[in-house]
């Protein structure tokens, strides 16, 4: 009896580390990478829930190496969950461990996750591009337990962002767009890997939003992705390649940096590289952080030029030359798309001088101590605020959507014409 039940316990643990507990998937040449099961959202289905797995490896601003096999010397501490950005350096910055790490290891954060519910089986694979603005990319942005109740594959793909991805000194030590290189190698790794997870290689769709949509209409472009079978759909939400000011020939952002870095030199290309190079990874970001919080209209913009051939030319010429392979595409915008800046370029210090402003002229118009008295009492400086925040902002924000409405419109009628569909933006 008692060996029975000892029987009967170790086979209750085995069905429920089967059915609750961590499952590996080998992938050969590559290893053995680690999931655990989850349930979805809302009909509560099994599916295997993902840990990061590392594929490539980049030393700072050159392009990535894809992985042929687990680097088990990999030190994937919590931060591999998100490439360092913006959000991270408040954290980072009253953690004194953290801060006075000397290591680049922090460095090392191409990973992504994969979500299956049928390792087995051959389903269509949804690539996530992380982001918004450029400045930040994690695995853990997105919630995979929704898009799980479908029958599809879910890869999340973090890449380097902030200066770390994207600045540029337009030389080879510093080409710029390694961020979207890093997206290249991973959608390498999913063609070479994806099968083991029950994903069809042929049936692959990237989505993203804002910034990291404008990347995916620039994979559909770039020479460097175009031929190589790499995805086979796009959808763009708010956002895409076309927008104002996204891509630049100049390096007016690496000369500001180097400036907040006291190097040694702004001007010699040489000197600037080997400053960026050599400084620590926060000593890098908070020269960033800084440039970026004085000059409030810096967004991060891709490289046109230079040695990565990400973007040989602008966006606008390889869409006129129609040199590209254009897929089904799908695109969409929300109401106010522009909002978002309203909560990052926008508070109540923007509205101070404009405030200070009003009231010396009331000041001036008053011409007794009733009238003074009156206006204080109806007319309070939270109203006049409340006021114009109400008139002018839905104002602004509508001028900055249609920017983006109607660039996502003139995107996709570039492949509708590429592939002579018809279509019909409203």
């Amino acid at each position: 009896m008692t060996k029975f039940s000892a029987f009967s316990i170790f086979l209750t643990l085995c069905v429920l580390n089967f059915v609750y507990g961590n499952r590996d998937i080998e992938l050969p040449g590559f290893g053995s990478v680690s999931t655990y099961f989850d349930k979805t959202a809302w009909t509560k289905r099994s599916y295997l829930r993902g840990q990061p797995i590392q594929y490539a490896k980049a030393d700072r601003f050159k392009p990535p190496v894809l992985l042929e096999t687990i680097d088990e010397s990999s030190h994937a501490w919590h931060l591999t969950e998100n490439c360092l950005g913006k959000k991270y350096m408040e954290y980072i910055a009253d953690n004194y461990y953290f801060l006075n790490r000397q290591e680049n290891t922090e460095e090392e954060c191409l990973f992504l996750k994969v979500h299956t519910r049928n390792e087995t089986g051959k389903a269509p694979v949804m690539v996530h591009i992380t982001g918004f603005d450029l400045e930040d990319s994690g695995t853990d942005e997105s919630i995979p337990s929704y898009l799980m109740e479908k029958d599809v594959v879910l890869v999340i793909v973090q890449y380097r962002s902030g200066p770390f991805g994207f600045l540029s000194t337009l030389t080879d030590d510093i080409p710029g767009n390694v961020g979207v290189l890093d997206v290249i190698t991973a959608l390498k790794w999913i063609q070479k890997y994806i099968s083991h997870f029950g994903g069809d290689q042929n049936k692959v769709t990237l989505f993203g939003q804002y910034r990291a949509a404008s990347m995916i209409n620039l994979l559909t472009i770039s020479p460097l992705a175009k031929e190589q079978g790499l995805f086979h759909q796009v959808i763009y939400q708010s956002g895409n390649i076309l927008m104002e000011d996204e891509c630049t020939k100049r390096t007016d952002w690496a000369t500001e940096i180097v400036k907040n870095l006291n190097c040694k030199s702004t001007s010699d290309v040489t000197a600037i590289n080997e400053c960026l190079k050599s400084a620590t990874l926060f000593e890098l970001m908070e020269a960033h952080t800084k440039y970026v919080a004085a000059n409030k209209e810096f967004k991060i913009k891709f490289t046109v030029g230079g040695a990565s051939g990400v973007l040989p030319k602008s966006p606008k010429e390889l869409l006129e030359e129609s040199n590209f392979e254009a897929v089904p595409t799908m695109g969409g915008v929300v109401k106010q798309p522009a909002s978002y800046f309203y909560q990052t370029y926008f508070n109540a210090d923007d509205l101070n001088p404009i405030i200070s402003t009003f009231t010396e002229l009331t000041a001036e118009m008053t011409t007794s101590e009733h009238q003074k008295e009156n206006f204080n009492k109806n007319f309070p400086l939270y109203i006049f605020e409340r006021s114009f925040t109400k008139a002018f902002y839905p104002g602004l924000i509508d001028y900055m959507s249609g920017d983006i409405k109607s660039s996502t419109c003139d995107a996709l009628t570039k492949v509708a014409a590429k592939k002579k569909y018809i279509f019909v933006c409203v």
